[in-house]
């Protein structure tokens, strides 16, 4: 004790030389609200300042031990309190807070990084220990031994904030008020610190153990950690040990790795009570995001989105005058000041930030005042903030009281977010009184009447408010089935009008209903390796649950579940393309991706490491990714985080995107339906249907002033009754799939992924090039895997690995399920202008020829963009399982016969090589063929061709197109291959 003492006498005797030394001997004075400060002047914005004080904050940590040992009551033997002047010990650190707060006004701009890199190490975990925390409880010292008024004065002055609390409104000017602002909330922050943080030992009965918890706590507030993040943000010893072991596991539960690499702790839930949301070793970006964190938590909980502050340990006796400065004049002036501009919607002059710490204050000055009253009798208890926060002040300014200010500031439309927490300090107010007036029974009962009806006044306010918000989430309850109810009705009145669209599809679900186990096996049994056409294959789908690689948690694949999505990898591709020396245009503004040259110049690939995760996992991953590179900002990235590049969290692979996994549809078809539709609907019948709904589509787009790519029908036969526009929708229909909002989410941000990187343009949601892209990119992938499989001699089916099999599967199913994100009115343009390729009747604008388009690429255009022609202003519809297998079927067979005469017309220039002729049924068929197209192509080629040799040719050129086909279908529709295909 007596070292201890004599060291602090020789500590205080060295700043106290330097104060006197540094200062000059003027007094400026300083009024406020009936209260005086005399003190020397200084500014922190113009005289000279330093964050490095190592004489106040020895003493400060010297006072705190003393505090501690108890030899603090023996501190006046060596130090006289003439002699100790308390204000002039505060003022130095006071400065280098005051500092801080400029830096965050950006008051010292100009100053360059020196001073960033200063005040960043002055609050870092490193340092801030012997240096923020000293600071701070230096101010604590100055507010248990000056006068609370005094006090605040001078904290005021050196904030340079007397103009901001002595006038209503201090400046017109902008910069200037947003600077105040700044100030005001740092100075705030600081006073909730000076009175509410007192988790060290000697300012509180606290141990060691019991600091180390709490950083913990609020640490793991913010997110689940690992063991080293945890350290790693930790205060070493002199020892270098943060102690983290013994306290762990009474504050966190362990969770254990997955196979993304670490586990990570979890905070008990018994902990969260004691989550202060201004702790004082948070940054501004860790407060925020554990505010977020807790106020989702409560919200999940059905509960209110209030975070009051625990309630703190008791003031050890050497620090129990702090709270005084919650109840003094000058405090009260300061909060009433910030609310009245709230409340007069002055809005320039006050942030929400601030009225939260506004709100934090009161609730530490009603908390104190509880926690007094509940351990002593009332007449003992001199800490008044509840009679000082509901008395009016006796000047205008002051002529509300903070209470009556706290009603009017539920009204505020700006600050609703903060609604439950005043609500939660007006029922503190009420505790308070009421406690206040449990001093004696006579009080009591002399009270008991007034006291119940204002208990029943505070409760039926309460209830009316509880009552309001019921009876509004009953009327949005209750307009939420209205509007359902209504397209409810607008989908039977559909039906009944066209009652002809819904009899087939309605009777083939009952047929299906009754057919028998041995039927169903037996028609598996014939049909079950076809894919196309009526007597397509059941689609083979088994109960997907996959397990994401980040939480380890399993999932089934749902259309209405939360998105499960594969890491992904999009780039541009010439790997396929049959003229190196061709000159591609790749601006991005101007280029058409619709029609895909044969040479296949340049595609859009997609690839996947088959990697599954949950899309929300995923975005954390990323996020936490991206903030791991700002604070790593020297090390050099090996990819580009701007550009959306991440390294797969288990195989590390460079990925750009993640493919949404939507799950298979799963279709089955009545095979007699399919019999009895077939009699009615052939090629030329199916045709004609589409023709005149493709018109009558146009008819209706140029009738609401869309003149533009309207395509012109040389058939004149084609009439267009509304009975023969919805005769598409005769053969069957059914309602469109309906996905989560998270597969939503998921499947714009792939088709937008590769819409930005396949055309080398910024993001675009809206852009009509997003659709296209998305078929161009799913085409591609596929003969490129078919190009690899047919180059190593490996069979189609079955030797793919399985990242292939899961990318390619996912890939197809978005390609698929995009439509859905997209205006069909668009989707429907750019088939118009794919099937103008196939059609002859059909020209729209910009058709090319036919000898320059790749027919894969519009084979897979055509089939996913079909759908859009069932597209009904009210009702949302989509082809039945039979209309889809003869839509796929016809479509096929157009794109087939085109690829066939693209194979013939570029074969025929070649002169036949000696070769004994073939004159089997097939090379009759193909010279036939030849001679028909020598008619159309006004005798461009040699029409004696040798059949055998345009056989020969088709052979070889149709095969790639077909392997791609049967990839493309299997994918599509999930009918199994046929076992020529397995070997």
């Amino acid at each position: 004790e007596e070292l201890l003492l004599r060291a602090y006498r020789e500590c205080h005797k060295a700043v106290m030389r330097c104060s006197m030394n540094s200062c000059s001997r003027d007094k400026a004075v300083f009024h406020l609200c009936g209260h005086t400060l005399e003190s020397r002047p200084y500014r922190v914005s113009a005289d000279p300042v330093s964050i490095h004080l190592p004489l106040s904050r020895t003493l400060a940590g010297l006072h705190i031990r003393l505090s501690k040992t108890g030899a603090i009551s023996r501190l006046h033997e060596f130090v006289s309190p003439e002699e100790f002047q308390v204000e002039l010990l505060v003022d130095y650190p006071l400065r280098c807070l005051v500092l801080i707060a400029q830096v965050a006004a950006e008051m010292w701009r100009r100053n360059g990084l020196s001073l960033i890199s200063q005040v960043f190490y002055y609050q870092d975990v490193k340092c801030r220990e012997e240096m923020y925390d000293k600071d701070v409880i230096m101010l604590q010292i100055g507010a248990s031994l000056m006068d609370p008024n005094q006090f605040l004065l001078l904290v005021i002055q050196r904030y340079e904030l007397a103009d901001a609390f002595k006038k209503i409104k201090p400046t017109k000017d902008q910069d200037l008020i947003k600077q105040y602002n700044v100030l005001i909330e740092e100075m705030l922050q600081v006073l909730i610190y000076v009175v509410g943080e007192r988790y060290v030992p000697g300012v509180s009965n606290v141990t060691k153990e019991d600091v180390i918890m709490r950083e913990i706590i609020h640490l793991l507030c913010i997110e689940p950690m690992a063991h080293s993040a945890i350290v790693k943000s930790l205060p070493e010893n002199e020892n270098n040990e943060t102690g983290l072991e013994n306290v762990i596991d009474k504050v966190a539960t362990f969770k254990k790795p997955g196979v993304s690499g670490h586990g990570v702790y979890e905070l008990k839930d018994e902990c969260l009570k004691e989550f202060n949301m201004f702790f004082y070793h948070y940054s501004k970006t860790q407060h925020s995001k554990a505010e977020h964190t807790q106020k989702k938590r409560r919200k999940q909980e059905n509960r209110d989105e209030v975070l009051p502050p625990p309630p703190p340990p008791d003031f050890s006796p050497a620090f129990s005058n702090v709270v005084r400065i919650l109840n003094c004049d000058i405090m009260m002036h300061i909060l009433r000041t910030i609310l009245q501009r709230a409340v007069e919607l002055e809005t320039h002059l006050w942030t929400e930030a601030m009225i939260q710490m506004v709100l934090h204050l009161l609730s530490l000055g009603l908390l104190e005042e509880k926690q007094q009253l509940q351990k002593f009798p009332e007449e003992e208890v001199t800490f008044d903030f509840y009679h000082k926060a509901t008395r009016m002040g006796s000047s205008a300014l002051n002529a509300v009281s903070v209470l009556m200010l706290l009603e009017k500031l539920k009204r505020v439309p700006q600050l609703e977010a903060q609604k439950d927490t005043v609500s939660w300090i007006l029922q503190m107010f009420d505790t308070v009184k009421r406690l206040r007036e449990k001093s004696s029974l006579t009080t009591v009962a002399a009270t008991s009447g007034s006291e119940a009806i204002k208990g029943d006044e505070t409760q039926s306010t309460q209830d009316k408010e509880k009552a309001e918000r019921k009876r509004k989430a009953e009327a949005a309850r209750l307009h939420r089935q209205k509007i359902m109810a209504q397209m409810s009705a607008l989908q039977k009145n559909f039906i009944e009008t066209h009652k002809i669209l819904y009899e087939n599809t309605l009777e083939a679900q009952g047929k299906e209903d009754t057919i028998t186990e041995d039927e169903s096996m037996s028609s598996a049994i014939d049909y079950s390796r076809i894919a196309l056409g009526p007597k397509r294959g059941p689609s083979v789908s088994e109960k997907e649950v996959l397990t994401c690689i980040l939480c380890q948690e399993e999932q089934e694949v749902k259309l209405e579940s939360a998105a499960m999505v594969l890491s992904a990898c999009v780039q541009k591709s010439t790997a396929l393309t049959q003229s190196r020396s061709r000159i591609l245009e790749l601006s991005g503004d101007t280029l058409d991706p619709l029609f895909m040259h044969p040479d296949l110049p340049c595609g859009t690939h997609t690839g996947s490491c088959g990697h599954v995760m949950h899309a929300a996992c995923w975005q954390k991953y990323f996020e936490a990714m991206q903030l791991n590179f700002r604070q790593r900002l020297h090390v050099e990235q090996i990819f580009d985080l701007e550009n959306g590049e991440y390294l797969c969290p288990l195989c590390k692979s460079l990925c750009n995107t993640v493919i949404p996994i939507v799950p298979l549809q799963v279709q089955k078809i009545n095979s007699e339906d399919a019999e009895a539709v077939s009699q009615i609907l052939s090629l030329a019948k199916w045709l004609e249907i589409i023709i005149v709904r493709i018109s009558g589509y146009s008819v209706k787009n140029a009738k609401e002033g869309e003149k533009q790519n309207l395509p012109a029908f040389t058939n004149k036969g084609v009439g267009n009754s509304a009975l023969e526009f919805h005769s598409i929708l005769s053969f069957g229909v059914q309602s469109s799939a309906k996905y989560s909002s998270s597969i939503k989410e998921m499947l714009i941000l792939f088709a937008t992924t590769i819409y930005r990187v396949g055309l080398k343009v910024a993001p675009n949601e809206t852009d009509y090039r997003i659709p296209v892209m998305t078929w161009s990119t799913c085409a591609f992938t596929i003969q490129c895997i078919e190009n690899l499989l047919e180059t190593e001699a490996k069979p189609l089916f079955g030797s793919l690995q399985n990242r292939q099999h899961s990318g390619l599967k996912a890939l197809v199913q978005f390609a698929a399920a995009q439509r859905t994100t997209s205006p069909q009115v668009l989707i429907q343009k750019h088939l118009i202008r794919l099937l103008g390729v196939l059609l002859p009747n059909l020209k729209a604008e910009d058709t090319p020829s036919l000898l320059e388009v790749d027919m894969f690429h519009v084979l897979v255009g055509v089939v996913l963009s079909f759908p859009s022609l069932y597209w009904e202003d009210t009702v949302d519809l989509q082809p039945s399982s039979i209309s889809s297998a003869y839509n796929h079927l016809y479509l096929f067979h157009l794109t087939t016969l085109a690829h066939i005469t693209q194979i013939i017309v570029s074969s025929a220039t070649e002169s036949p090589t000696a070769q004994s002729p073939d004159n089997g049924e097939e090379a009759q068929s193909a010279e036939f063929f030849c001679r028909e197209v020598y008619q159309y192509t006004s005798g461009c080629f040699n029409r004696d061709i040798p059949g055998w040799h345009v056989w020969d040719h088709v052979k070889k050129g149709i095969m790639p197109y077909l392997r791609c086909a049967a990839l493309f279908f299997h994918y599509l529709l999930g009918v199994s291959p046929s076992e020529e295909l397995l070997q």
